[in-house]
């Protein structure tokens, strides 16, 4: 019977590797599920790099920030909804 001991596996050499983004950025691929959130435009569908970040926190008294910044393009930044959450947006990348 096999038994996970929650090893991680970051270190590993293939985890090292380089890869070319879409964007011409190399990434390692340990890193690339952070570079597509917060440097690609997170809404389906689109391909555009991120201008922005965007942080979601629920409107309490501690302000708690919910998940990950995520990228957004100037194009996007209107869908990004209104309701019971707060959103913080980073200044512009220049």
């Amino acid at each position: 019977m096999f038994y996970s001991v929650g090893v991680s596996f970051v270190d590993h050499d293939i985890f090292q590797t380089r890869i070319d983004c879409s964007c011409g950025a190399p990434i390692r691929i340990a890193e690339y599920r952070e570079h597509m959130v917060r440097r690609h435009c997170n809404v389906e569908g689109c391909s555009e790099r991120a201008l922005r970040t965007v942080s979601f926190g629920f409107r309490d008294p501690q302000f708690r920030i919910i998940g990950t910044p995520m990228g957004i393009c100037r194009r996007h930044e209107h869908a990004v909804g209104k309701g019971r959450m707060h959103m913080i947006f980073d200044p512009p990348r220049g």
